[in-house]
């Protein structure tokens, strides 16, 4: 009752049943390079009493060009995906990529992190779809989600962070100062969020778009008040529940830093990039003495300009 003709984008000549059926389809739909599914129901109404079936096939994606070993091959690496689509003709068409940042940001998604329940699996990867109608800016989003990733402009250059924690790169001291700090001790209650829930595409069952398992935590509830506050994180480009969870207890955490620090400072710090870590050991806050960081405390560069100062 169903007749499915597959063709890889190998074929040489149009599909024979597709010729023979169709009155709009010459000899010169080959299809080279194309993949697609040639399908044809007979009628049945007892076969077919709910309708026509849906048709979905499990495919892998564009091959892409690895800047670590100069290869181009399929990959569902994250970084390797995004530094594709910002070059690429249906993307962004920008050929302005630092190779290094995103083979570090490769090699962090490649990590083979240890399952709980035995085994393991790559850190991050992406596997999704999202059609050439859709803006940049989304598209990115979306991809950015499967890393929990940085991705800026500086230098010239688009630049990717993937989210693991690194070492301090620099340590900034008083000396370094040109400006008063601003601190910011505590986030709006608004933009506070103690529970990360969503959905990501499950490939255990068929990639059917499911909940995975909320993180929360009682430690925050209670610095809350005792009162829940979810924060919805979709992620359509996971297809593992375990990494799932990953990305959403990073998101969790990383909500709750909730210090942040303003200031110009001298030279020493023009070589900082967004997603860095530094180190500022400011004895006037306690911060030159802290356990697990002797150094001083670390904060994350989310953002700088460069300009003259007075």
């Amino acid at each position: 009752k169903i007749r499915i003709n597959k063709h890889l984008g190998d074929q040489t000549t149009a599909d024979a049943d597709l010729l023979a059926e169709s009155e709009q389809i010459t000899s010169a739909f080959v299809g080279r390079g194309i993949a697609y599914l040639y399908v044809r129901y007979q009628y049945d109404q007892e076969v077919f009493a709910n309708g026509l079936p849906l048709i979905t096939a499990v495919v892998k994606g564009k091959k892409v060009y690895d800047p670590r070993t100069d290869t181009t091959a399929y990959s569902n690496n994250p970084a390797l995906c995004i530094r594709d689509y910002i070059g690429a003709a249906y993307g962004m068409q920008d050929g302005d990529v630092d190779d290094v940042s995103f083979q570090a940001a490769a090699n962090v998604c490649d990590e083979a992190v240890t399952l709980a329940g035995g085994g393991t699996e790559a850190r991050y990867t992406m596997n999704g779809v999202f059609t050439a109608g859709t803006v940049h800016r989304d598209v990115l989003s979306q991809m950015m989600t499967s890393c929990a990733g940085t991705l800026f402009w500086g230098g010239g250059k688009f630049k990717l962070v993937a989210s693991e924690y690194v070492a301090p790169t620099k340590v900034l001291t008083l000396d370094d100062l040109r400006s008063p700090i601003s601190l910011d001790t505590r986030t709006n209650l608004r933009d506070q969020f103690n529970k990360v829930q969503g959905t990501f595409n499950d490939a255990s069952n068929r990639w059917i778009t499911a909940d995975y398992p909320p993180i929360t935590s009682s430690v925050f509830e209670a610095e809350d008040g005792g009162e829940q506050t979810p924060l919805d994180l979709e992620l359509p480009m996971t297809t593992s529940g375990a990494t799932a969870q990953r990305i959403a207890k990073l998101t969790l955490y990383r909500g709750r830093e909730q210090m942040a620090l303003t200031a110009d400072f001298g030279l020493n710090a023009l070589d900082v990039e967004v997603g860095e870590i530094v180190s500022l050991p400011f004895e006037r806050y306690g911060w030159d003495n802290i356990a697990g960081m002797p150094a001083g405390k670390e904060f994350e560069v989310t953002g700088w300009k460069f300009g003259p100062s007075g």
